[in-house]
């Protein structure tokens, strides 16, 4: 499992170093059938499998990034409904926040703001972005982009503002976590 997780930083590391490369595409494939591979070997816990979809789901989110940065949507589709398959089984918001808010980015690049919008709602909506402060302000980022992209001034300041906001939030609870 720790194999995998540095498997994962590693494939993060070089999308943000090469982006769009098939080959990060096809290796986070790769590396989440390797994922599914141990969970369907039985004998582990409800936790370890939880855990073994939640590191598939985010394998295929990678590689539905890598998709989006290479302009090949209809494979950014196909990776993000076997992304949200595999993190409805494991239960994880992270990584459903993360695919969604991603397949926003697609919607977004795809020239769709109705879908971005709709898709990063969905993110948005989720008990994680109410919760947690850093969340929320990707979120609103993120929705202040697709403002943007579509040419909404008003929105696009009011979002991104709304993000500010909540990054302050964030930032106030990281000082009192550690003074306390």
């Amino acid at each position: 499992m720790a194999r995998l997780h540095q498997r994962f930083t590693d494939i993060v590391a070089s999308d943000h170093r090469h982006g769009g490369h098939t080959s990060i595409e096809q290796e986070a494939t790769r590396l989440a059938a390797e994922a599914l591979q141990l969970q369907s070997a039985g004998g582990a816990s409800q936790r370890v499998r939880a855990n073994l979809y939640a590191t598939a789901a985010s394998f295929r989110s990678s590689a539905m990034w890598a998709a989006i940065d290479g302009r090949r949507f209809g494979d950014a589709r196909n990776h993000r409904r076997e992304a949200s398959q595999l993190a409805e089984l494991s239960g994880d918001q992270a990584i459903k926040f993360r695919i969604w808010s991603h397949a926003g980015t697609m919607f977004r690049h795809m020239g769709r703001p109705t879908e971005a919008a709709a898709a990063n709602d969905v993110a948005r909506s989720l008990g994680l972005a109410h919760r947690d402060p850093l969340f929320a302000s990707l979120g609103l980022a993120r929705h202040a982009a697709i403002h943007a992209a579509a040419y909404d001034k008003a929105a696009a300041r009011r979002s991104f503002g709304q993000a500010e906001d909540a990054m302050g939030r964030a930032a106030l609870g990281e000082v009192r976590a550690r003074s306390g």
